[in-house]
């Protein structure tokens, strides 16, 4: 009888977590974070999302006692590239304040690297969020969720030329051609609304080796991350995607 009940026992248990794994399975595996962005996966966009629009910076505030955003910036300037998908040192890259938000209930200055390229802004990497205390700078992951990273740490980084030495160009010459060549990118939104993740080592394509870029839109309650771009880098400015008819093969843009 206590073998039967505890066989019983067994397969309502099995029962229990089969059903949790396939609902598993439905949902965005996520890090513990209230302030979440999912990413969508499908074709089909969640409800009530609105695209984070990025005009001219609003002017700097922040509480009594803050430390300036300069400040912020530079220390932003001392972490090592590793959280931020970015190919090239954060001191490398122009500093744009979205605003000072508050998260988790800190105040934070929300900035986004970027360049400035033929009086266009390129978003690049992530976003960041600098404590207007000074205390922690945080990294936006690919889930959309926050991540705290390690200041003083930018001396770990090789530089591009030794991680890549393959390339004529940087990343951020690199990326120029992507901006030259916006209307044939077939992106919906202006270049400017996305944001460009960098991949730290190149990618063979065609024969020729290429830097890495993935465009993500950020929305209010999700990142849309598209399909990469790769541009080569042997200065020629060439932008190659994936064909539509095989995800193996490679087309030039032009």
């Amino acid at each position: 009888m206590k073998k039967l009940l505890f066989i019983t026992l067994l397969c309502c248990t099995m029962t229990v977590c089969g059903c949790a794994k396939n609902e598993s399975k439905d949902k965005p595996v996520t890090p513990d974070d209230s302030n979440v962005i999912y990413v969508s996966d499908t074709s089909e966009k969640p409800l009530k999302n609105k695209l984070i629009e990025r005009g001219d910076s609003p002017e700097i505030s922040a509480p009594d006692g803050s430390i300036s955003f300069e400040q912020a910036c530079k220390l932003i300037d001392s972490c090592s590239i590793e959280n931020f998908y970015l190919c090239q040192s954060l001191k490398d890259y122009q500093k744009y304040y979205f605003n000072t938000i508050d998260y988790k209930g800190e105040k934070y200055y929300s900035i986004y690297p970027c360049l400035e390229i033929k009086g266009r802004k390129l978003y690049m990497g992530a976003n960041c969020l600098v404590a207007c205390n000074g205390s922690t700078v945080l990294a936006q992951n690919w889930m959309g969720g926050y991540e705290s990273v390690d200041q003083n740490t930018a001396a770990l980084d090789k530089d591009w030329k030794t991680r890549c030495p393959d390339a004529k160009v940087s990343p951020n010459e690199a990326v120029t051609a992507l901006a030259d060549k916006e209307k044939l990118l077939g992106l919906e939104q202006d270049i400017s609304a996305y944001t460009f993740e960098t991949d730290p080592n190149l990618k063979e394509i065609n024969g020729i080796p290429c830097y890495v870029f993935s465009p993500k839109l950020e929305y209010t309650d999700h990142l849309d991350i598209l399909s990469a771009l790769y541009v080569s880098a042997d200065g020629t400015g060439s932008v190659y995607k994936s064909s539509p008819d095989d995800s193996t093969e490679y087309i030039e843009i032009k």
